[in-house]
């Protein structure tokens, strides 16, 4: 199996290219991945450095699926 990678300039042509892609029977998968904006970056960073100053602030995983599975109505697959 050989895989392309394409980069495209927005969200719509994107879609539209998943589309095309996702039709043809000899592509296998078709996954679209959207880069971080310096926003959600800086964001993320942040969150990190709160977390290494006290690690046990925030909430386990359990409580995490928990709340999702909830608010949500996700399952438990953990």
């Amino acid at each position: 199996m050989t895989t392309v990678t394409v980069k495209v300039s927005d969200k719509k042509s994107a879609q539209l290219l998943y589309e095309m892609l996702s039709s043809m029977k000899f592509v296998k998968e078709v996954d679209i991945e959207e880069e971080l904006s310096k926003e959600e970056i800086s964001l993320l960073e942040d969150r990190l450095t709160e977390y290494k100053k006290n690690p046990k602030s925030g909430n386990s995983l359990d409580t995490v699926v928990k709340k999702m599975n909830k608010r949500y109505g996700f399952k438990n697959n953990h």
